[in-house]
């Protein structure tokens, strides 16, 4: 309950300027590097972010005990579907909790990297993304406008995602390694490297009508198992439903 008023808290704490900035800025990058380097700049945002951890760590707790002191005897006792099925849940969310622990902490993000048609950004150890021909073939007056204003212009008329496309270049140690057309929400994926286009800007300094790509880079190592670990235990709790609902229907007919 705590957990869940503490989330509810940040939705309320989010008509606060200095925590609505802080969260965003905290999205931008991995966890530890805001709390290590701007975290402090935004108390509000990081208290909430550090009340937020703690429940979690305590809930992470109770259910490592739980898993050890009951259920574990309790599936050696039972031997069943049911008790196996709750020790895998249980497992699972360990697990996830722990996976989301080191995702806080190890890896590399890097968001509204702005690049301009010919401009290159490094990252990783030795890697580097260069940009390519821009293709936009929208209303480049819509760029000008502010975020608020340009959202009314997001329409299938008015804004075509897949024709909207960037060329890029992913290199290592200054050799390329692939060559491929980014599109909004379709990512280039390398191993642990992923390089979204998040959207396109107009650049204030130039006078032409040059625009340049807005990207979110990322180096995640455990984005796969998160998701694996995640879609287990989703799988998990169906058939824990199921299985528990079978029961119950079979004693209400009794």
């Amino acid at each position: 309950m705590a957990f869940i008023t503490c989330l509810l808290s940040g939705v309320l704490l989010a008509s606060n300027d200095q925590f609505r900035s802080g969260i965003k800025a905290m999205n931008n990058e991995l966890i530890v590097n805001w709390v290590l380097s701007v975290g402090t700049e935004n108390p509000i945002a990081l208290a909430w972010l550090l009340a937020l951890c703690l429940l979690g760590a305590m809930l992470a707790l109770s259910f490592i005990f739980c898993t050890i002191t009951r259920l574990i005897p309790f599936f050696r006792k039972k031997r069943d579907s049911k008790s196996a099925l709750l020790l895998i849940i249980h497992v699972l969310f360990i697990l996830i909790m722990g996976v989301h622990v080191l995702s806080m902490l190890i890896g590399e993000k890097h968001s509204n990297v702005e690049v301009l048609q010919g401009d290159g950004f490094e990252f990783g150890s030795g890697y580097r993304i260069e940009l390519g021909t821009i293709n936009y073939v929208d209303n480049r007056e819509v760029l000008k406008l502010g975020y608020k204003q340009m959202r009314k212009y997001h329409t299938k008329d008015l804004f075509h995602p897949d024709e909207n496309t960037v060329q890029i270049e992913l290199w290592h140690d200054n050799k390329k390694i692939m060559n491929d057309t980014l599109r909004m929400l379709e990512p280039l994926r390398y191993k642990n490297i992923q390089v979204s286009l998040s959207y396109f800007f107009a650049p204030k300094r130039l006078a032409k009508n040059e625009i340049g790509a807005k990207l979110v880079i990322s180096i995640s190592y455990f984005t796969k198992l998160f998701f694996t670990l995640y879609a287990l235990e989703i799988i998990s709790l169906l058939i824990y439903v199921a299985r528990t609902w079978h029961v119950v229907v079979e004693k209400k007919k009794g």
